[in-house]
């Protein structure tokens, strides 16, 4: 780890602590400062974003973590201390460098890494290069702070390999490499398309050039159709209506390359498998990638022989530690793709982000307020 001792932070660091199972509320206490290694950077916090992985791991954590733990996934703020490697080979490739003073947003590690150094929660945290994205001076942080989760969840399912992902063509701002791809007429399918996950997903597969089919509440058709899908259908229709509205978007000749659930639940998985099951140009697709934890042993009974369900992790797309960090999935978009495409102006934070507070003191109220699912994604100014 670099600890340069020329170089030290403002005041000392202060987080919110969970310190112990579902303890609450989080105890605000002073940290070690927070330097990073040479792949990393540090960022001065001024807006963290609420997640369901956050209050859950409060409430049900999945194994046993080691307390006092920082939880904060959403994270975004200005940059502080740069490792010496962060900005390997960017230059020869044009990409975008980072550098202190930079505004940007990140993918905070800390559940992937068990490091309470890449947690949000915390005035100021530490990030890898390769998930973090230097951001427009005219995006807010509260908004920027929407974007990583929901960014990294659709990369693993689009763009991962198979079979952990459906290995699509990455996104892109240059039309010609997009034509490309739609000359091909592939079409991916979004289910719940305009949440925090589905929303990035149908943005970025849009940019990669397939034809977007999104699946949302009739509500939400016109917002869908403007973050970038071409056809858009009603989700709580029964399995056969889906099926045919499926089939009537795909009337080009185009056929199905791959089915995201940006939702996760049993009850979203049904009408997705009758698609299967229906006289349609999916022969290639195998697989339905979710962001839930699969099918259970009784839903297995009822898969369409052939097809999985497969839970896709977010965290994956980061690589592993020896990595080259400019061949993951993680640098080929927050490094390459999206500082292009927000600074173009074309890819949207989604959905609005809904302030409800001040300060790591209101980030348990926060939490609470998540838990509750009254639209929009939370957001705390640490400020």
């Amino acid at each position: 780890m670099t600890t340069n001792p020329a170089y030290s932070l403002p005041p000392p660091n202060h987080a919110a602590l969970l310190t112990g199972l579902n303890a609450r509320p989080l105890s605000i206490e002073e940290t070690a400062d927070r330097y990073p290694n040479e792949n990393e950077l540090v960022v001065r916090v001024h807006a963290v974003a609420i997640n369901q992985i956050d209050w859950k791991m409060q409430d049900e954590p999945w194994t046993d973590f080691k307390y006092p733990l920082i939880l904060g996934v959403d994270v975004a703020g200005e940059v502080v201390h740069v490792g010496s490697e962060v900005n390997h080979n960017t230059q020869a490739k044009g990409l975008h460098s980072l550098g202190v003073g930079d505004r940007v947003a990140g993918h905070a590690l800390r559940l992937a890494t068990g490091d309470n150094r890449h947690a949000a929660f915390q005035e100021y945290a530490v990030l890898w290069n390769n998930m973090t994205v230097k951001i427009p001076s005219g995006m807010s942080y509260e908004r920027a702070a929407v974007l990583p989760l929901g960014v990294s969840t659709a990369s693993a399912a689009l763009f991962q390999q198979a079979p952990a992902g459906m290995g699509l063509e990455f996104p892109t701002v240059d039309q010609g490499q997009r034509d490309e791809v739609s000359a091909t007429r592939a079409a991916v399918l979004v289910w719940g398309a305009t949440s925090s996950v589905g929303s990035n997903a149908v943005q970025m597969a849009a940019a990669a050039g397939y034809d977007v089919i999104a699946a949302a509440s009739r509500a939400n058709f016109e917002t869908v159709r403007r973050l970038g899908a071409r056809v858009v259908i009603d989700y709580r229709g029964s399995g056969e209506e889906v099926v045919k509205q499926v089939r009537e978007a795909l009337v080009r000749g185009g056929h199905l390359v791959g089915i995201f659930d940006a939702i996760g639940a049993k009850n979203s998985i049904g009408p997705i498998l009758k698609i299967f099951e229906a006289d349609l140009p999916i022969q290639a697709v195998k697989r339905v990638h979710t962001t839930g934890d699969g099918v259970d042993d009784d839903w297995k009974l009822t898969l369409p022989k052939g097809v999985e369900v497969l839970p896709i992790q977010a965290i994956d797309i980061r690589g592993e530690e020896g990595d080259d960090r400019a061949e993951t999935v993680g640098w080929k978009i927050y490094r390459d793709f999206l500082p292009r495409a927000l600074a173009a102006g074309k890819y949207e934070s989604y959905p609005e982000p809904a302030v409800a507070g001040e300060g790591l003191g209101s980030i348990q109220a926060a939490l609470e307020t998540s838990k509750k699912g009254r639209g929009g994604k939370v957001v705390v100014t640490i400020e």
